[in-house]
């Protein structure tokens, strides 16, 4: 995938309920380190259905050999939150609230994904904790594909 426009399709999953799934443009520019690539997709989303509020986002793929997704991080600049998303590993991460900073662990069980000539999909299974207690494992599909300047969803 070369640098542009891309639509992005985003699916979390927690057990017992039903997929959430959204769906946005992103801009892609490849990034080149000395010892590996990476994609980076920017974005905004909805988060707050009520006010319509659009948060920016940055998702970062680290690429390894042949194409396979290794890590992926999600930044919200403007909260200063990051998420990182590396298979057996686990991060912590601070989420501003209306009643203070909430602290949680990041378990990755899962991370699959790969970067194809005309598309990138990652697979991750991550579980979320509060202190000690699990809050229930979520099962992330991301997806990004060109679009063409005409195309629209």
């Amino acid at each position: 995938m070369n640098n542009g426009t891309v639509y992005i399709s985003l699916t979390s999953h927690l057990p017992g309920e039903e997929a959430n799934v959204r769906q946005m443009k992103a801009d892609l520019k490849r990034l080149q380190k000395d010892d590996f690539h990476a994609l980076r997709l920017s974005y905004e989303q909805v988060l707050d259905l009520d006010s319509g509020e659009k948060i920016p986002e940055i998702m970062t793929f680290r690429i390894g050999d042949e194409g396979r997704i290794t890590r992926i991080s999600m930044k919200r600049p403007k909260t200063a939150v990051l998420m990182e998303f590396e298979e057996g590993k686990t991060c912590f991460a601070s989420y501003p609230t209306p009643a203070g900073i909430l602290d949680v662990q990041i378990r990755t069980r899962k991370v699959e994904g790969a970067l194809r000539p005309d598309s990138l999909y990652a697979d991750v299974c991550y579980e979320i904790l509060l202190g000690n207690a699990s809050q229930g494992e979520i099962r992330l599909r991301i997806e990004a594909v060109p679009m063409n300047d005409t195309e629209t969803f």
